[in-house]
């Protein structure tokens, strides 16, 4: 337990906590974020989502490492390995790109999600990824905050290779070295998908229910020929 709690009621109870779950599969140690979110109030009804985060941790690892084999760039090295952890959330898609928006690193839950093969989203731009409908506006809005050097987090949307929508809770980080200076970006991406469809058709259900019962409504008051 946690504090005399047990995992389900320490997670509800401290939502801003970085909860996370290790998984072994194969020898090999899977790291996931853990969050507890309530969907219904009235019926208790909670949503639990396990992220992977294993490549992220991976990288984070060989910043580590860095740090006991380098002296003359242990402190860059920290500097950076400070920023990973507090960029950690809980999406599982995850990308950097360059300053001039050049994809440089994508883990593979981002090709498999965007249905790009394996290592082929490096050095293509970030653009690849926008929906053909995005404003100008819209643009602005994100990169307001990152060229003023705070990270931007909202709902995005985007396309895939065969140009299929797909929605997103997203976190995108600028990264700064010793300085202060931004020397790239870090997105995470927690793909929303199957909810916003979800969302939609509840919608339509209603609006459809909605449509018979008011015509039902109206067929019983009329008097019938």
């Amino acid at each position: 337990g946690f504090n005399a709690l047990s995992w389900f009621e320490y997670a509800v109870k401290n939502p801003e906590h970085d909860n996370r779950v290790g998984i072994i599969r194969d020898a090999k140690l899977f790291t996931f974020a853990l969050s507890l979110r309530q969907m219904d109030a009235k019926n208790s009804i909670y949503l639990l989502e396990l992220n992977d985060l294993t490549d992220i941790i991976g990288y984070k690892n060989s910043l580590e490492d860095e740090i006991k084999v380098s002296t003359k760039e242990s402190e860059k090295a920290q500097f950076l390995l400070s920023q990973y952890d507090k960029a950690m959330t809980t999406s599982t898609l995850v990308y950097r790109c360059s300053l001039d928006g050049y994809i440089t690193y994508a883990n593979d839950a981002m090709t498999k999600v965007m249905l790009y093969p394996r290592g082929s989203l490096v050095g293509k731009h970030a653009s690849i990824l926008y929906p053909p409908d995005m404003t100008q506006e819209q643009k602005d809005v994100i990169w307001g905050k990152l060229l003023k050097g705070k990270p931007y987090q909202g709902s995005i949307y985007g396309v895939d290779r065969l140009g299929e929508t797909h929605y997103f809770d997203a976190t995108i980080v600028p990264i700064l070295d010793t300085n202060g200076i931004v020397v790239e970006y870090l997105s995470l991406r927690h793909e929303t998908t199957e909810l916003v469809q979800a969302k939609e058709m509840a919608l339509k259900t209603l609006a459809a229910k909605d449509k018979f019962f008011n015509q039902a409504s109206h067929e019983l008051r009329t008097p019938l020929n």
